[in-house]
């Protein structure tokens, strides 16, 4: 079970799920001006300029930490060691999102999703000065939470992919809870954190 476990977090790990919306959006041809198949491939470039080399450049970030002994592992067990690399998060995809947003590319989710990991994170870090909160139940409801918002813009029913998130964010807090990393309200805090924040970014800046 510990094992099965280990393989869902690690799956599911807060560093891949931008990514995985990215390719969400491409597969459901959705965007916000409702483009042509041209502006697909556009998308597609970007996805391959902005979130490959953004989550790689984070995870090399969070390998050069582990060596240098700044963190323990890449699980990240302990409020200290989370401190460097959610500011780091926070920054990069602030940065990324921002960029994206204001220099007049022909739609917003990209930057949305980069801005909601860097919405997520910054909250993260602030809550992580009392107690820890889990990072995967935000990434996960983040996630869960624009899918619901992008139902009414996509180009096919995302009814089924909503609920198959939903599931999966339910599975992905499990994973969470077998393994000992969190306590349950450790996994609901983050679930609320996660949903609240994707929900309110995509209201605000849409």
């Amino acid at each position: 079970m510990n094992k099965l476990a280990s393989f869902i977090s690690y799956l599911f790990h807060p560093l891949f799920v931008p990514l995985y919306l990215g390719f969400l959006i491409l597969n459901s041809q959705y965007i916000l001006i409702h483009g042509s198949d041209l502006l697909i491939l556009k998308l597609l470039v970007k996805l391959s300029i902005y979130f490959v080399p953004a989550i790689g450049f984070a995870a090399i970030y969070m390998f050069l930490l582990k060596q240098f002994g700044i963190i323990n592992s890449f699980k990240m067990k302990t409020k200290q060691e989370r401190k460097i690399p959610l500011l780091f998060i926070f920054l990069l995809f602030g940065y990324i999102g921002y960029e994206i947003l204001v220099n007049g590319y022909e739609h917003k989710s990209f930057a949305l999703i980069f801005l909601i990991a860097s919405f997520s994170m910054f909250f993260a870090l602030i809550i992580n000065f009392r107690f820890k909160i889990s990072l995967h139940s935000i990434g996960m409801a983040a996630a869960t939470g624009y899918i619901y918002m992008i139902i009414p813009y996509a180009k096919f029913n995302l009814m089924p992919v909503f609920i198959v998130s939903l599931i999966l964010t339910g599975i992905v807090g499990s994973a969470r809870l077998v393994l000992s990393s969190h306590s349950p309200i450790q996994v609901y805090m983050g679930f609320l954190l996660g949903w609240n924040v994707s929900t309110f970014t995509f209201l605000l800046l849409y």
